[in-house]
């Protein structure tokens, strides 16, 4: 079971109570393809590198070559069971088989292991451990470990050294695993400094065979891992990068390349090396108000057919979040502060920006709509999509005072 975050009072940086606040957004689930109505977009996509160049020079000198998005005041902690909690699909050994419900029989194919506790039905979730039924594929000490589980007793069948320094976690679909991890590779700005940049590694491993598993293809990609989602063969992966501190001198001389980072995709089928841009300037959108230098992007893969073949697609913004329904892919993403900007002591209230993508085709993505509500959202429960709208709960704190009697605002 994936360990999950949840936000400490304590570690707060500042003592304030906050609003909860219920929303339905209308951004809405696909219709029936009969029905289906085609609207535009409500972001619009750069034309070019030169035009996505222009806007990120431009507003790079509003936030003083800095990125334009804080990170809010808090420590999530990672919360993890001691031990795991009975229910009809985790037994205890020797018990009694679970009894069919009135009127209805226990059928041959039910599945006869447990998967990854998810959200939403039909949406796989990342985690350390995930099994096929026969094997159990678990993460330790930056390895991968096969176990066949047939026989009387578990049995250690294989191990796979795994590139990426942490964080690695496992989908898997058929004779396939993603594994995703996360590591940092030293970029030099002068002989004697050295900035670590964080990248995303994705490996693509051949487990046919679990006592000869294989690296088929790895990727690596400039930036954080901020969550992934599979359905049925597709997996969507949500990375977020931030581009380094510029000097406001060498502002105006900024290379795309600063703002859009690159991908290297290593192969061990073909025995060839490919480098690109993580996505095509045109494939770049950004929102109507300036939301950062952040760049959003969503990697799609088909785990049938591997690394080689993946759909790419960015915001230029932030992300914190990521919801998914077996239609669609939700990110939140934090909105720029312009009191970082003007200097002004007192910040305007935080706001978020929910953006859509379209994920009901298999392989692809495709960006569909955004929204924004009041405060933030705390997690991707916080999220859950029904008949057709989205519906979120954020919180939101209390304007910052300068010590002086003010009403208080009521939760909406």
């Amino acid at each position: 079971m994936t360990a999950r975050r949840t936000p400490s009072a304590s570690k707060r940086g500042f003592a304030a109570a906050a609003w909860l606040l219920a929303v339905v957004l209308a951004l809405p689930a696909p219709a029936p393809a009969a029905k289906r109505l085609v609207k535009p977009s409500a972001l619009s996509a750069f034309p070019s590198c030169a035009s996505l160049l222009g806007y990120a020079r431009r507003n790079a000198r509003r936030t003083g070559g800095r990125t334009g998005v804080p990170t809010r005041a808090g420590v999530l902690d990672v919360q993890v069971l001691d031990r795991p909690v009975q229910s009809d699909a985790l037994q205890a050994p020797g018990a009694p088989a679970p009894q069919a419900a009135e009127g209805k029989s226990v059928t041959a194919d039910a599945p006869s292991f447990s998967q990854t506790n998810v959200q939403e039905a039909g949406v796989d979730e990342p985690d350390i451990v995930k099994a096929d039924g026969r094997t159990v594929f678990a993460i330790a000490d930056g390895r991968l470990h096969a176990i066949d589980v047939t026989g009387a007793r578990p049995r250690l069948v294989g191990t796979l050294h795994l590139d990426g320094a942490y964080g690695h976690q496992l989908l898997i679909r058929g004779n396939r695993l993603l594994v995703m991890s996360s590591s940092y590779g030293g970029v030099p700005i002068a002989a004697d400094v050295i900035i670590a940049a964080s990248q995303v590694v994705l490996s693509e491993v051949d487990i046919s065979d679990p006592a000869l598993m294989r690296v088929l293809r790895t990727m690596t990609i400039e930036g954080a891992l901020v969550d992934a989602r599979l359905t049925g063969g597709t997996a969507r992966v949500v990375v977020g990068a931030s581009p380094d501190y510029i000097r406001p001198t060498a502002i105006a001389s900024a290379p795309v390349r600063r703002f859009v980072p690159h991908t290297t995709l290593k192969s061990n089928v073909s025995g060839r090396t490919v480098r690109r841009s993580v996505v095509a300037c045109d494939d770049v959108r950004h929102p109507r108000r300036f939301s950062g230098l952040d760049l959003l992007t969503v990697l799609t893969i088909d785990l049938d057919k591997g690394l080689f073949d993946v759909d790419r697609d960015a915001i230029m913004a932030s992300a914190q979040t990521v919801y998914a329904s077996t239609t669609g892919l939700y990110v939140a993403s934090q909105r720029y502060v312009a009191a970082l900007e003007t200097g002004r002591s007192v910040p305007q209230r935080s706001r978020t920006e929910i953006h859509r993508f379209e994920a009901s085709r298999t392989g692809q993505t495709s960006y569909a709509s955004s929204g924004s509500v009041a405060g933030f959202v705390l997690n991707q429960y916080s999220l859950s999509e029904f008949d057709g709208a989205l519906r979120i709960a954020s919180t939101e704190e209390p304007a910052w005072f300068d010590g002086a009697s003010r009403p208080t605002a009521s939760p909406m």
